[in-house]
């Protein structure tokens, strides 16, 4: 596979993602719910721009520059210090990116 032909693949995957939680958000109901996958499209569209900007990179002049995706989600410890101090019991589990662990996740607000 070609460089342009991967970031397309690339893009391609990206903008599916990025409607799986546009839709999701759109039609769940509970307000946590809505935050949590509006951030994940967040997430997503942040790919889906960095993909973009490498692809017109490669086609304007022939070679990538690598640099760090930001995230626009919020860091583990902050979300670990909101769970603190939630009291509703129910928690999903995300991965730390920066470590292999487990950490439960309460968004804020509940």
């Amino acid at each position: 596979m070609k460089i342009e032909e991967a970031i397309r693949s690339a893009i391609e995957y990206e903008t599916r993602i990025l409607a799986v939680y546009t839709q999701a958000a759109d039609e769940v109901e509970d307000a946590r719910g809505k935050k949590v996958l509006g951030m994940l499209a967040d997430e997503e569209q942040g790919h889906l721009d960095y993909l973009q900007h490498k692809l017109i990179e490669w086609q304007d002049q022939g070679v990538l520059t690598f640099d760090a995706i930001p995230s626009r989600l919020p860091p583990a410890d902050l979300i670990r210090a909101e769970m603190d101090m939630c009291p509703i019991p129910r928690r999903i589990s995300i991965v730390d990116s920066g470590s292999d662990a487990r950490v439960p996740y309460l968004w804020p607000g509940c």
